[in-house]
């Protein structure tokens, strides 16, 4: 699968493993899988693997995720390939909680990372509080209607007032 499959294919071979790529049509898949010492199965087809399938000794990932009757089962056939296999990973309860808490590390980071972007984007918060104050008590718009509004109402009856006490 590319979700699954490849990404593992690239992580062996990066660590110098010889990896094979199969897939469900591949003709004579039990010859591929004879002779691995890992088999990943991560195809989507429920009981494609089974265990005279197997390589005695080899161990068995199963990833896959399949509804067969209303039970979960993965794309190995379990029993028979629990007899073979050194190792196996069970379905349900084998990848999946690894999954689920890669994926919660993988989102923790990315929000850590993103946090950390807008904060270096960002003017430091310290600097950024101390210059938006100053910059809104500067115009300030309520202060001159205020100014505007005193004189007007005041000034005119004091100003009309003096000339006619005077008059």
């Amino acid at each position: 699968s590319p979700v699954v499959g490849m990404p593992v294919a690239f992580m062996l071979a990066k660590t110098g493993a010889t990896v094979t790529v199969c897939h469900s049509r591949t003709r004579d898949l039990a010859a591929h899988t004879r002779i691995a010492d890992i088999v990943v199965v991560a195809a989507g087809h429920p009981g494609l693997v089974t265990g005279d399938m197997l390589k005695p000794g080899a161990v068995v990932i199963d990833v896959g995720i399949n509804v067969v009757d209303g039970h979960l089962v993965g794309d190995v056939d379990f029993a028979s390939a629990r007899e073979v296999a050194s190792a196996i990973t069970p379905v349900p309860g084998g990848i999946g909680p690894l999954t689920n808490a890669l994926l919660l590390a993988h989102l923790v980071r990315a929000a850590q990372k993103q946090v950390a972007a807008r904060q270096s984007n960002d003017p430091q918060p310290a600097a950024k509080a101390a210059a938006q104050p100053t910059a809104k008590a500067a115009p300030q718009p309520a202060a001159q209607p205020a100014a505007k509004a005193a004189p007007q109402p005041a000034a005119q009856p004091a100003a009309k007032a003096a000339p006619s006490g005077d008059a």
